[in-house]
């Protein structure tokens, strides 16, 4: 987009930081012009900003298919600030300044709102330094409670940032926070997917117990999560879901059967052929059709 009117800037934190710790880079724009200007800044941003960092190991960011984000006004000459964690880009194996270099691509309308409103992706490229220190385990888990406490803030952003700065830590000291999100209305899943990054046998038992859980999103979550995390899942864990009163539910037990089919199913599955829920009835028919006889 040329003559754009937005300035973006993306910048490490001033003071050092836990190696362990979340890691926050903050992204500012500036709306440099007259009128209003309108920006599209998802938040998590796996599918338009990129770290790198000589200094760490690359995570597997993005993509991510459902990118939910609304139009941010700005001000003429006001700054928008957002906050974003490396943790999720990135893993740092020692102490020590790390330069980090980053690429963040914005869908921006300048002009916003009126008849000579343009609309364009503005690309800020750049490089800041982060000044990483060990810190001891007492340090650590105050920075981690610190943050905690924004899970349970009536600010949705804060919220959200909160539960980011936490979900991809690789501590074990993390594991007490991401389980917090499990009980925390709208970041259930980001705890289950957080949990689900661990390799502790704690953290899976809490995956495998949000099955019990009344919102069809959080049990397809944790199903999912079992699935890739290759977990044991007993069958007898999976029935009890065909009785619940949400029809998502019941369709995502059978579902799962389908895809783990089981002659032992037959006698579960049975009585969702008279299911109140069309798509729940044809599922179940379709799986029991296809089981062995």
């Amino acid at each position: 987009m040329t003559n754009t009117a937005v300035l973006i800037t993306v910048s490490g934190p001033s003071a050092p930081v836990l190696r362990r710790g979340p890691i926050p880079a903050v992204v500012a724009i500036q709306n440099t012009s007259a009128a209003p200007a309108e920006v599209l800044l998802p938040c998590p941003n796996p599918n338009h900003l990129r770290f790198e960092s000589s200094s760490a190991t690359q995570k597997p960011a993005g993509p991510q298919e459902n990118e939910r984000t609304v139009p941010i006004a700005i001000a003429p000459g006001a700054t928008y600030r957002a906050t974003y964690y490396l943790n999720r880009y990135l893993t740092f194996d020692a102490a020590g300044p790390a330069r980090v270099s980053y690429r963040l691509e914005v869908d921006t309308t300048s002009n916003a709102g009126t008849p000579a409103a343009t609309r364009g992706d503005v690309v800020a490229q750049g490089a800041f330094t982060v000044e990483l220190v060990e810190g001891t385990e007492e340090a650590l888990r105050e920075a981690l409670s610190n943050r905690a406490v924004g899970l349970r803030s009536k600010d949705r952003r804060a919220k959200a940032e909160a539960a980011e700065a936490l979900a991809f830590l690789e501590t074990p000291l993390a594991l007490e926070y991401q389980a917090r999100m499990l009980g925390i209305e709208g970041l259930e899943v980001t705890g289950l997917e957080a949990l689900g990054r661990s390799k502790a046998p704690e953290a899976h038992r809490l995956i495998v117990g949000m099955l019990s859980h009344p919102e069809s999103g959080v049990v397809t979550a944790a199903l999912s999560e079992i699935d890739r995390l290759r977990l044991a899942l007993p069958r007898e864990k999976v029935w009890p879901l065909l009785s619940s009163d949400n029809p998502s539910i019941r369709y995502a037990a059978v579902d799962w059967m389908a895809s783990h089919p089981d002659p032992r199913d037959r006698a579960a599955v049975t009585p969702q052929l008279a299911d109140p829920n069309a798509g729940v009835r044809e599922r179940a028919k379709g799986y029991l059709d296809a089981l062995p006889r």
